[in-house]
């Protein structure tokens, strides 16, 4: 999936896998997995709709009027590809967000990046359960300065790298 510059690239399911290559140049990348997604207007924050899916069932969002309550269990994200959001030009990075009910994976020699041609842009890594494989790498650098990674769970192993370079150095939050 490739976007033009500042596009953005949404995946929401019951359980997402990423085994290709995603680009956003400057944009923002999400990946998100369980069965309640909530709509916000970016305008207008204040307003949002929240949709649950029934467990193992679809839910057709040309009907939000007869979304039944479901519980969110564990859900897992597992990127074992390429996830760019980086800058093609002289811009800063972009965003990517791995977010999930239940446990993210960063397998072995998987690429997710968000990596500025001036400063870094920011990868967010969140769940329950978040594992980092070896050879899993997360990028961040810029040449003037180094982006922000955020990897927030109740237990993370980490055993990956991370490149926040930059001529002023990036933000690493665990």
């Amino acid at each position: 999936i490739v976007t033009p510059a500042g596009g953005n690239v949404f995946l929401i399911a019951p359980q997402v896998e990423n085994k290709g290559i995603i680009r956003a140049p400057s944009g923002e990348i999400v990946l998100s997995a369980g069965t309640t997604v909530r709509f916000i207007d970016a305008n207008f924050p204040s307003i949002q709709v929240e949709v649950t899916a029934s467990a193992g069932k679809d839910l057709p969002l040309g009907n939000l009027g007869s979304a039944a309550a479901g519980k969110v269990f564990a859900f897992v994200v597992k990127q074992s590809g390429v996830v760019s959001a980086s800058a093609a030009s002289i811009a800063d990075g972009g965003k990517v967000v791995l977010r999930s009910a239940g446990e993210v994976q960063l397998a072995a020699g998987s690429r997710t990046e968000a990596v500025g041609a001036a400063v870094g842009g920011t990868v967010e890594v969140e769940a329950p359960r978040v594992l980092v494989a070896h050879a899993g790498s997360i990028d961040v650098s810029g040449a003037s300065g180094g982006g922000r990674v955020a990897i927030l769970g109740e237990n993370v192993l980490f055993a990956g790298t991370i490149d926040a370079a930059g001529s002023f150095g990036g933000i690493y939050q665990s």
